[in-house]
């Protein structure tokens, strides 16, 4: 078999055209659901199951969420598969605002069962284990390296799968448990599905029959929660907003669903829909002392204004190192009847201002260095 050790220049040039088109998929309409999922299916053994749209992962989280509380408590033990159809068509009245619906009764269920199923498992043998082995042994180590960096985009995906879940959660909240675990983000696959393909254009040999069924599937499902005889699927996004390889929409969802719902995120960063849609003027200052995660409270001083925070709460310095990367106020951001001290600092890799709560007995910028990072020593930089 022969070893690819080069590119031309017009291949090494196509590759961001390449990657362009792969991550461009992610948006473009599905086709052929329900033979995708029963392929899938029957890859791993399974029956053709009872495949439900959704217009959006929410909405599929709901419907299972909906159903697994039906079906599984002792009336549905009961009567589930002869209560179904009447069930499902109040539930189906419920979400016609959310999904599609549309079933199939080619195989009996027992809805007391709703057994999960590990569908991915076939996903991860055949694209990043078996096809991969296939395209790796043609490629020199050296190519194979550069190329894994140079057809990157699971970072993409990673990231749109942790701002998805943890949208989800708090959606959900509790309920988000009925189904924990058994939800999948296809389109994450996608990022083999890239690889492979470069491998096929360069002319490395793969099992292309295994290929285009796979790749056939992972470009029209999005997010499933599959079960035995019944499978959730939710349709692809209409939008997705990237900037600088970030999801990123200042004027509304970074991801956008088909029935209204998404994701909202700013630089990358997970944030509640009212930091993205509120004017910077409107938000109320105080909100931010309720923010407990680092990188949303960054977002919301770059949006608001570092200079507008301090304004707005009469914030008072008591200290500043020489330098002038930190300063200490006290600030009362939470309507307290005690002002506490916090922390302004400069991250010169971004330039962009922090703020962060201290311990009250910090009176001077050392201290609540000391405080912050464990040690006396100031750090060269904050990250």
């Amino acid at each position: 078999m022969k070893v690819i050790k080069e590119l031309t220049k017009k291949q090494w040039d196509y590759i961001p055209n390449h990657v362009e088109k792969w991550l461009s998929i992610a948006t473009v309409p599905a086709k052929n659901i329900n033979q995708n999922v029963n392929y899938i299916y029957r890859e791993i053994g399974e029956k053709n199951p009872i495949v439900i749209h959704a217009e959006s992962p929410f909405a599929a989280c709901y419907m299972a969420i909906i159903a697994k509380l039906i079906f599984t408590n002792d009336t549905g033990s009961q009567f589930g598969a002869s209560l179904w159809p009447h069930l499902w068509s109040q539930l189906s009245a419920s979400f016609t605002a959310l999904s599609k619906l549309s079933y199939q009764f080619e195989n009996p269920f027992n809805f007391s069962h709703m057994i999960p199923i590990q569908a991915t498992e076939i996903l991860d043998f055949q694209l990043n284990f078996q096809l991969w082995f296939q395209l790796s042994y043609q490629l020199s180590a050296q190519l194979g390296s550069q190329l894994r960096y140079q057809l990157e985009c699971s970072q993409h995906w990673l990231q749109l799968r942790s701002h998805l879940d943890s949208q989800l959660r708090s959606q959900f909240g509790t309920k988000l448990k009925e189904i924990e675990h058994q939800y999948h983000f296809i389109t994450y696959w996608l990022t083999y599905c890239a690889w492979l393909e470069f491998g096929v254009i360069i002319g490395a040999e793969i099992n292309k029959r295994t290929f285009n069924k796979y790749t056939e599937f992972v470009k029209n499902i999005h997010f499933m929660i599959p079960y035995k005889g019944i499978c959730f699927v939710s349709e692809k996004p209409i939008e997705i907003h990237w900037q600088n390889k970030k999801l990123h929409n200042p004027n509304g969802c970074s991801v956008l669903y088909k029935d209204g719902t998404g994701l909202y995120s700013l630089n990358g960063v997970s944030v509640p829909k009212w930091l993205v849609e509120e004017k910077a003027e409107q938000i109320d200052v105080s909100k931010f002392a309720r923010i407990k995660n680092a990188e949303v409270r960054r977002e919301f001083i770059r949006k608001v204004g570092m200079e507008r925070i301090l304004q707005k709460v009469g914030g008072k310095l008591i200290d500043k190192s020489d330098d002038g990367i930190y300063e200490l106020y006290l600030i009362n951001l939470g309507g307290e009847t005690n002002y506490r001290p916090y922390l302004k600092m400069l991250n010169p890799s971004i330039g962009i201002w922090h703020l962060e709560g201290v311990l009250t007995e910090c009176d001077t910028v050392k201290k609540a260095l000391a405080f912050r990072n464990g040690t006396k020593d100031e750090p060269i930089y904050i990250s």
